[in-house]
């Protein structure tokens, strides 16, 4: 038996004839009089037009999330069969914009056989702690995210809300097993953050997570005892001493 060579295109190859498989089936079912065609009519369809009929279609869904209607949004969601990641992904950041927990679970749940839905859940994730949006976030860690995730930037869940001085948030990701100790961008750590902005009483309470992080340097080659005595913050800069950490 000849053995025919390999298709130099292998990749259109197969992407042709996916569509030819499709495009046959519209075929016999016009040709034998079959009502499944009044039933999956987009398999008559080429994949491109697949996508774009569905892109043509993303109003209703817009509009739900726009007026935070979950029924509304679920219902829109139900018609879509392929749709490019991307389109997912702006789903999501206009869902965290809303600050909307129904509307993200809609999201979620429309994705779970996704191969989508770890993509499109991080990157709600991270604009959801950039957007200091505390009620997605602390859902988000429950599905499965990481409080130790480091984000394109270096920055992390906990530097984050360090920086945004938000302390409910700050604790929260703590007990949930963020990394106190982990420098980010310029060498600094949560608990210099804190430091630098003299809010003793969360200087306190970091230091019942840290380990070394106090012994950390900043990229000015400055620890966090160092920091708060160059900024004038004497108070922490004491307490920071008694608790072992080096003044030099």
């Amino acid at each position: 038996m000849k053995i025919q060579p390999a298709s130099s295109q292998p990749s259109n190859h197969i992407f042709t004839s996916f569509n030819d498989f499709f495009s046959s089936i519209g075929r016999k079912i016009e040709l034998t009089g079959s009502r499944l065609g009044s039933f999956f009519p987009m398999l008559k369809l080429p994949l491109e037009q697949r996508i774009d009929r569905n892109i043509s279609s993303l109003q209703p869904a817009q509009a739900a999330i726009a007026n935070g209607d979950a029924k509304a949004l679920k219902e829109a969601f139900d018609v879509f069969i392929h749709l490019p990641i991307w389109i997912w992904k702006s789903f999501a950041t206009e869902i965290v914009k809303k600050d909307d927990l129904a509307l993200l679970q809609i999201l979620q749940n429309k994705l779970v056989d996704s191969p989508y839905l770890k993509t499109v859940q991080c990157h709600a994730f991270t604009e959801a702690v950039m957007r200091e949006k505390q009620k997605l976030v602390c859902h988000l860690v429950k599905s499965g995210e990481s409080p130790n995730h480091v984000f394109g930037n270096g920055e992390t869940p906990l530097s984050y809300a360090s920086r945004q001085q938000n302390p409910g948030l700050t604790l929260w990701l703590l007990k949930q097993g963020a990394d106190v100790n982990k420098p980010v961008t310029g060498g600094w750590t949560p608990l210099m953050l804190w430091a630098d902005v003299n809010d003793k009483a969360m200087v306190k309470s970091l230091m019942k997570f840290y380990d070394a992080s106090g012994f950390a340097k900043n990229d000015n080659g400055m620890n966090t005892c160092q920091l708060a005595y160059s900024r004038g913050f004497y108070e922490i800069a004491a307490m920071l001493y008694q608790k072992g950490i080096p003044f030099k």
